[in-house]
C-alpha cells in the first residue's frame, strides 16, 4: 500500500509551480476533460477568481496522483461556500485522480471532509455522470442541472445532415471563396480570439443582448487560455471566411479523445449562409479524422446542438449544506448520493 502524503496549500504561486504535475496527471486521468487542466484555471484563478485558494493534492512520492483545486469564497451575507475553481464559466467541473493509485479517492475525500468543516456550504457544480468527484460523494445531495449534448462520432451523418451541408457551403460559396483555417501560431490565436470577440457581441447586438462576452474581463480570459490551450496543444480555434471576410469562428479544446466546442462568433450579415453551422460541421468531421471519440457541445440546449448531436447527457451538481443555512432552492429536489 503506497504512503501517500496530502497537502492543502493556500499559496496561489503554487498553482504555478504545479502546473507541469498537474498537466501530466490531467491526461494520465481518463475522466479528466480541458477543464480540469491548468491552461483553464490558473487563468481562471489570476484574472475571474479572487476567493482564497484551498489546493488540495495528493503525493505518492514525487508523484502527484490526486488534485482538487478549490476557492473559499464569502458571499454578501457571509455565507463561506467551498467552491471549485473555475465555478460560473466552466461546463464540466471535476477533481482529477490518478487512475492506477488506489487509496487516491480515499484520501482525496478525507482532505475535503475536513475543508467543508471551515465553509457554510460546499457546492461543486456542472459535473457529468462519468466525473470522478462522484466516488467522494458520501454525504452530499445531487441535483439534475442541465442537458449537454454529445455526438458520438462513431456514428455517420445522416443524408439530411449532409444535405444541409452540402446547401449552406453552395450558399456560402455564391458569396466567395470558402475556406476554414485553424490558429496555430500565437499570432493566429490572437487574431482569431479578437475575431471571435468582436462576432460574438456583433450577433449579439443584432438581438438586442449583451452576450456572453460582454464583461470586459472575459475575452482577456479567453486570450489567455487560448494561448497555453495552444502551448499544450489542446485548443480548436478555427475560422471560416467567405470571400475576405471573417463570416464565422469557433472556439473549441480537443485531447485527442474528446473535442468540444465551446463559443462561436458570426457575422449577422452573413445569418443566410449559416456561417456557424457550416463551420461546426467541418470542426466536427476534423475531430473524428483526428481520432476523438466524442464531440461534446457543453450546457445548453439550443437548437443547433440538438441538430447535430445524437445523445444527451445530463450534468448535475453535487452540494453539503451546513446546518445553520438553508439550502439553495433548487436542492429540495435532491436526493442523497447514498440513497
Amino acid at each position: 500500500m503506497p504512503d501517500l502524503r496530502v497537502e492543502i496549500d493556500d499559496d496561489s504561486s503554487s498553482l504555478h509551480r504545479l502546473a507541469p504535475d498537474w498537466a501530466e496527471l490531467r491526461r494520465r486521468a481518463p475522466n479528466a476533460t480541458v477543464f480540469q487542466d491548468p491552461a483553464w484555471l490558473i487563468p481562471w484563478h489570476d484574472l475571474l477568481g479572487g476567493a482564497p485558494l484551498r489546493l488540495v493534492t495528493v503525493w505518492d512520492g514525487s508523484r502527484l496522483v490526486g488534485l482538487a483545486p478549490l476557492q473559499l469564497w464569502t458571499d454578501a451575507q457571509s455565507v463561506k461556500r467551498l467552491l471549485l475553481l473555475g465555478t460560473g464559466v466552466t461546463d464540466y467541473g471535476d477533481v482529477l485522480l490518478d487512475p492506477d493509485t488506489c487509496d487516491a479517492p480515499a484520501r482525496l475525500a478525507d482532505a475535503l471532509r475536513a475543508l467543508r468543516c471551515d465553509a457554510d456550504m460546499t457546492s461543486f457544480e456542472a459535473l457529468r455522470p462519468e466525473a470522478s468527484i462522484w466516488s467522494l460523494a458520501e454525504g452530499g445531495a445531487a441535483t439534475a442541472q442541465v442537458a449537454c449534448r454529445v455526438r458520438k462520432l462513431a456514428t455517420p451523418w445522416v443524408k439530411r445532415a449532409r444535405r444541409r451541408c452540402v446547401l449552406w457551403r453552395n450558399r456560402a460559396a455564391r458569396r466567395g471563396p470558402v475556406r476554414v483555417d485553424f490558429a496555430r501560431t500565437p499570432t493566429e490565436i490572437e487574431r482569431g480570439i479578437e475575431a471571435l470577440a468582436m462576432l460574438h457581441r456583433a450577433r449579439w447586438q443584432s438581438r438586442g443582448e449583451d452576450g456572453v462576452l460582454a464583461q470586459p474581463e472575459l475575452p482577456r480570459f479567453h486570450r489567455e487560455v487560448a494561448v497555453r490551450a495552444g502551448a499544450a496543444g489542446l485548443l480548436r480555434l478555427a475560422t471560416l471566411s467567405i470571400g475576405d471576410r471573417v463570416a464565422a469562428v469557433q472556439y473549441g479544446f480537443s485531447d485527442g479523445r474528446m473535442a468540444s466546442g465551446y463559443l462561436t462568433g458570426m457575422d449577422p450579415e452573413f445569418a443566410f449562409e449559416s456561417p456557424g453551422s457550416l463551420l461546426m460541421h467541418t470542426i466536427i468531421d476534423a475531430a473524428s479524422d483526428e481520432g476523438c471519440v466524442e464531440f461534446h457541445f457543453l450546457r445548453g440546449d439550443e437548437p443547433y446542438k440538438q441538430m447535430f448531436a445524437n445523445e444527451t447527457r445530463w450534468n448535475r451538481d453535487l452540494a453539503w449544506t451546513g446546518a445553520k443555512h438553508a439550502p439553495p432552492t433548487k436542492a429540495k429536489h435532491a436526493s442523497s448520493i447514498n440513497a
